[in-house]
């Protein structure tokens, strides 16, 4: 990530002496910070955040195996799955419902109860400079010197390549909802602008989550998202005129990462998938971190996170590919797919995970009925 020189008054006389510097307090440096907190490992942590530390509002919809990542954290769980209007038992895959304030929350209770780490607010953060294993951080608290600094901050807010395909979603929480609980996917249709799909999830205790998708081509502004989004919570007997709904655009490819001359190591939370691929995005972070966090300890070295796995990019891949022939040979694929394949494959696919190949069969025929 490229840094700004510090200004004149940035440094202090001040130099720390650390093993890690954990630059960014969100769901994901706090996950980074954990691990390496382990008491096992016995790391002097720094763990910087530039602004105040607030709980990550973002709720992970995960499809996985119980045991998976971060799925011990989940507060619900369905073992079932409406996918196209129809309701299909899930015999080895769950969706968990993981907030990620939680995933904070305990983050920060582990780094309170060990005397190695320090956790600092309200840090400006200058240049940083070094090498790998003798890496400096220019801050408001002075000279960092660490054998690894692990940067987490979001990267630049062009993460949407223009000319490209985008994920255009508008999501909002419910209170009070008189449904059963349960996980819906809408049967995928066309429009002028794209390839549309709705999700609800009803959790336990009347709390919903909503989300309007749209696959769109490129320049196409997602119109029409937010009234869709609207139409969700009436039908769940909210009021649409009071439900706070959030705007995300997502790449549906991730983009390619320009190359950095800084010494840190760059671990964002990327998509890189599918819109339901995010979850998973979380989970394969929080892995990395914790086997890379034990490598540090017993090497002094880390290394930077993977990117999107196989099969979260052939997914994009293959829904890109579909999308490119229009939007009504697209989501009449996508609903073939819903409503032909093995419903824990269709999941997978969506999600990006391992296993969707177990479902080929009922791709081909769907791929070709499309």
């Amino acid at each position: 990530m490229p840094v700004s020189p510090p200004a004149p008054d940035l440094i202090a006389p001040h130099t720390f002496e650390a093993d890690a510097v954990v630059i960014g307090a969100g769901a994901a440096g706090l996950a980074i910070a954990s691990a390496l907190a382990h008491p096992a490992r016995r790391l002097r942590l720094i763990v910087l955040e530039p602004r105040a530390i607030t709980p990550n509002p973002r709720r992970w919809l995960i499809a996985a195996e119980p045991g998976h990542g971060l799925t011990d954290l989940a507060d619900a769980r369905f073992d079932s799955v409406d996918l196209a209007g129809r309701r299909h038992p899930l015999l080895r895959t769950r969706i968990h419902h993981v907030r990620a304030g939680l995933v904070q929350q305990r983050a920060l209770e582990r780094l309170a109860d060990s005397p190695l780490a320090q956790v600092e607010e309200g840090v400006t953060i200058g240049e940083i400079g070094g090498k790998p294993g003798a890496v400096t951080v220019e801050t408001s608290l002075g000279r960092l010197r660490a054998r690894a600094v692990i940067d987490t901050r979001p990267g630049p807010a062009g993460a949407v390549v223009s000319g490209s395909w985008t994920q255009i979603a508008y999501a909002g929480v419910l209170e009070n909802v008189d449904a059963a609980p349960g996980f819906s996917l809408s049967r995928p249709f066309a429009d002028r602008a794209g390839v549309g799909l709705d999700q609800v999830m009803v959790l336990p205790g009347g709390e919903a989550l909503i989300e309007a998708v749209r696959f769109a081509p490129p320049g196409e502004k997602g119109t029409g998202v937010e009234m869709r989004a609207a139409a969700l919570a009436a039908s769940l007997g909210a009021d649409p005129q009071t439900v706070e709904l959030r705007r995300l655009v997502m790449p549906l490819t991730e983009p390619a990462s320009p190359g950095s001359s800084s010494p840190a190591i760059e671990a964002r939370a990327g998509i890189g998938g599918l819109r339901f691929s995010v979850g998973t995005a979380a989970v394969r972070l929080a892995r990395w971190a914790d086997g890379a966090a034990a490598r540090f300890a017993e090497t002094g070295r880390i290394s930077a996170p993977p990117g999107p796995p196989a099969q979260a990019r052939a997914a994009a891949a293959l829904a890109l590919s579909r999308l490119g022939r229009g939007p009504e040979a697209a989501s009449a694929w996508l609903a073939a797919v819903m409503e032909e394949a093995d419903p824990e494959a269709a999941l997978r696919f969506l999600a990006g995970t391992p296993g969707w190949g177990d479902g080929r069969l009922a791709f081909i025929r769907a791929r070709r009925s499309a």
